[in-house]
């Protein structure tokens, strides 16, 4: 059997002893998605006051609410609104810790209790990321900032994406170095899982893409397949592309940095 084969039947053995538990994580993201959709400014003030807070005390400009728009500065013409939550980011650091984590509890309690820790997580990390990107935009909005003849929203978008992707990265070292005992398994050259013996360096160099992994499945394929290229085909295609030129380059800095 090739290396390659084998990491795929590895891959296969820990999907098939977390099933389960990853069919939770799954729904729950999905309640999480569908909750966002229907719900309104005023159901959704979880996510948006502690962002509000902080970017208040950051900035410092004071922002009112309104019921239907969000949390608005009238003096400086910036708003908080539904949109600049982050929900689909919070849930892809949810899937991604989640199949980070589960592979190393043995019990479907412990994995079960698992799930609402990394809920919290998420919401936390969430938070502390967006209110960095949403106060680093107003930064940039007030010293007008200009490069390359990019327009303000092609630079608002293209700082989103970084502050997003970077903040990926971020919580996915983190996890990685708090928890090098359930990590240490998938750092060792050789292990065994269910009779199949890794004796290579690829299913660990693999776990370097997981934050590419996720981020990409959330922020373009989920958008894709619910539709989102018919809806505005050009906008779509034009924030996929400074999604993946980002994400690939800061991808492949990290990997060799860490590879060194």
């Amino acid at each position: 059997m090739r290396i390659r084969d084998k990491d795929l039947e590895l891959i296969k053995s820990l999907l098939k002893r977390n099933i389960g538990v990853l069919i939770i994580v799954l729904i729950v993201a999905y309640l999480l998605k569908y909750y966002y959709s229907v719900a309104g400014v005023g159901e959704l003030k979880i996510f948006i006051i502690p962002v509000k807070f902080i970017v208040e005390n950051v900035v410092g400009i004071r922002f009112i609410y309104d019921p239907y728009y969000g949390y608005i500065s009238f003096e400086s013409g910036i708003g908080i609104e539904k949109g600049c939550i982050g929900i689909n980011y919070m849930i892809a650091i949810f899937l991604m810790l989640s199949f980070m984590l589960f592979p190393s509890f043995i019990t479907q309690r412990e994995k079960l209790m698992l799930i609402g820790l990394i809920i919290v997580i998420s919401y936390l990390w969430m938070i502390i990321v967006n209110s960095v990107r949403i106060s680093s935009g107003i930064i940039l909005h007030r010293a007008e900032f200009h490069i390359l003849g990019l327009s303000g929203d092609q630079i608002h978008r293209i700082q989103g994406i970084l502050i997003y992707y970077i903040g990926m990265w971020v919580i996915y070292l983190i996890m990685i170095n708090i928890g090098k005992v359930f990590f240490k398994k998938y750092l060792i050259d050789e292990r065994e899982i269910d009779g199949i013996v890794i004796k290579n360096k690829l299913f660990k160099e693999t776990l370097i893409y997981i934050p590419f992994y996720f981020y990409i499945a959330v922020v373009v394929v989920m958008p894709l397949l619910n539709g989102a290229l018919f809806v505005n085909a050009s906008l779509f295609i034009n924030h996929t592309f400074w999604i993946l030129l980002i994400s690939t380059l800061i991808t492949i800095c990290i990997s060799l940095f860490i590879r060194r």
